[in-house]
């Protein structure tokens, strides 16, 4: 009987962390609707971890530029929900939970004016699995990448072959701590 109210337990403890975990990618994905130049494009929503020297911090604009052993200096926004930004003297390791927000707009979807730190480039639908609802698309030097694309995005009849526009803002600091 113990032994059942034990795994009992830790089933629903790690049924907790799941729901945790998806409720803050969903914070992240509701921040990248809000952005009017991402408005009707299928919104992807990555985290990735950064480690790096600051080299240079604008708490009014709220922007942080981090240098990178392997990539060298890239500039981020920093999320609201990060506090003291102007207490972070350049020169400090730091560690970084870092939101990079993309918008692909299919063949015929117009697209929203671009805000500033926007990047838009053309590409083509290298493969399709509509199971999966995942686009491989061609990118530039001959690589090719994956894009999940979200429920409610229509894809009866995109094709492989079939042009889109990929629209990439300056990457978000939602996590910052000294390394």
């Amino acid at each position: 009987m113990k032994t059942k109210r034990i795994v009992g337990l830790a089933l629903i403890s790690a049924n907790a962390l799941l729901l945790a975990g998806c409720s803050s990618m969903e914070q992240y994905y509701n921040q990248a609707q809000m952005n009017p130049s991402l408005a009707g494009g299928a919104i992807r929503v990555d985290s990735r971890k950064f480690v790096g020297t600051v080299q240079s911090v604008d708490a009014a604009k709220r922007t942080i530029v981090l240098k990178a052993y392997e990539t060298g200096n890239s500039e981020f926004r920093v999320s609201n929900d990060v506090m003291n930004l102007d207490q972070i003297p350049p020169g400090s390791e730091v560690k970084a939970k870092v939101v990079d927000e993309d918008a692909l707009f299919l063949s015929g979807t117009p697209l929203p004016p671009a805000g500033p730190g926007i990047s838009d480039f053309k590409t083509k639908i290298w493969n399709l699995d509509r199971s999966y609802r995942l686009l491989t698309l061609e990118y530039p030097g001959n690589e090719t990448r994956d894009f999940k694309v979200p429920l409610g995005t229509p894809l009866e009849n995109v094709n492989p072959g079939d042009e889109v526009v990929v629209r990439s803002t300056v990457p978000m600091v939602v996590k910052l701590k000294p390394n």
